[in-house]
């Protein structure tokens, strides 16, 4: 599992902007990719994708009351 959070005043997004989001398919087995907006520890929505060849994107407007912003992946192949 890799994940990295951001807070939202460290990106060059607001709350209503639509945040557009790729991840690179690594290995033939495909993984999961999730796009996590939270408040503080509460998570508000989370949208999420198989990855595909050769990258997936994933889109979603950013709810009110974001504070962080979590990008999320689990890749399946080699261990």
């Amino acid at each position: 599992v890799f994940g990295i959070r951001f807070k939202l005043t460290d990106l060059p997004f607001e709350i209503g902007d639509t945040m557009y989001v790729g991840i690179k398919d690594f290995y033939k087995d495909a993984g999961n990719f999730s796009l996590i907006f939270f408040n503080g520890a509460t998570e508000l929505k989370r949208v999420n994708a198989t990855v595909t060849s050769p990258i997936t994107y994933l889109t979603s407007i950013i709810p009110e009351e974001t504070t962080d912003i979590q990008i999320r992946t689990v890749q399946h192949g080699p261990q």
